[in-house]
């Protein structure tokens, strides 16, 4: 069973502003994480490390790889 919507977009927000320092605020769910929050690939990567961390799961990388915004990234927590 996934988590909470809610919960899965904390933890992907909480793991944007980890690693650029960005405001929680500023990471609203349609922004896109490359063009609009500025991730590079290592970014990424980090950001996807701290969600599995966070909700205790592991990201398909095929998956993860079609990721564009960040509800893109806090739905794959909703179902395992």
């Amino acid at each position: 069973m996934g988590i909470p919507a809610d919960q899965a977009r904390a933890i992907v927000v909480a793991a944007i502003h980890d690693v650029t320092g960005l405001p929680p605020l500023r990471i609203a769910p349609d922004r896109k994480l490359v063009e609009d929050l500025g991730l590079d690939p290592l970014d990424f990567l980090r950001v996807v490390q701290l969600v599995e961390e966070h909700a205790d799961i592991r990201l398909d990388d095929t998956t993860v790889a079609g990721v564009v915004t960040v509800d893109d990234l806090a739905r794959l927590l909703l179902s395992p």
